[in-house]
């Protein structure tokens, strides 16, 4: 088993070389990865704490193309309360991949992202939280051979100069969700 410290100096030194690479995307490329996630998804969000606890969190997804640009709506059920998110996938003019999302009375954070080996890899776009945060998205299929999109994130939440890291990882698994009915 990895140690805590391990698994954040991993992330550290990943986000550093993350950072520094820049690559290049061509429109219908950009296009053609993320054309998978347009429509509807729902699902679940797990959630495993550094003491040991865990916890489930609902969530829906919905994503559409607005010229160049993927839109994300994402809304939650954490602690009773019902919570969303904005988000915009892009590419910038120097040929970068971002994605801006907006929670909820927070400020909007912004991430390079990565596509390597069918997977997208997200890392704030900050440097100093670079280090405490990394998402990969992919798509798989599920048992019965549907699509299924599945999320991982792991954020180290230690205070700076803390000597054992605090880290929360979250998996999601979502499937595309029922056609909406009208009655």
């Amino acid at each position: 088993m990895t140690s805590p410290r391990r698994t954040f100096l991993a992330l550290f030194v990943f986000a550093v070389a993350f950072l520094a690479s820049s690559p290049a995307w061509a429109a219908p490329t950009f296009k053609q990865i993320f054309d998978p996630y347009i429509g509807a998804w729902t699902g679940t969000f797990s959630v495993a704490l550094p003491s040991g606890a865990s916890r489930v969190i609902q969530a829906r997804h919905e994503y559409e193309w607005d010229g160049n640009i993927l839109r994300g709506i994402h809304a939650f059920e954490e602690a009773g309360m019902l919570n969303y998110a904005t988000s915009e996938t892009f590419v910038d003019k120097t040929g970068r991949l971002f994605r801006k999302v907006s929670y909820t009375d927070q400020t909007p954070s912004t991430y390079y992202g990565e596509f390597k080996e069918g997977r997208v890899t997200w890392l704030p776009t900050k440097v100093l939280e670079a280090s405490r945060f990394q998402t990969v998205e992919h798509f798989e299929k599920d048992a019965q051979g549907r699509p299924a999109m599945r999320v991982i994130r792991t954020e180290n939440m230690a205070k700076p100069g803390a000597s054992v890291p605090d880290i929360t990882n979250y998996e999601g698994r979502f499937s595309p969700a029922p056609p909406k009915t009208v009655r």
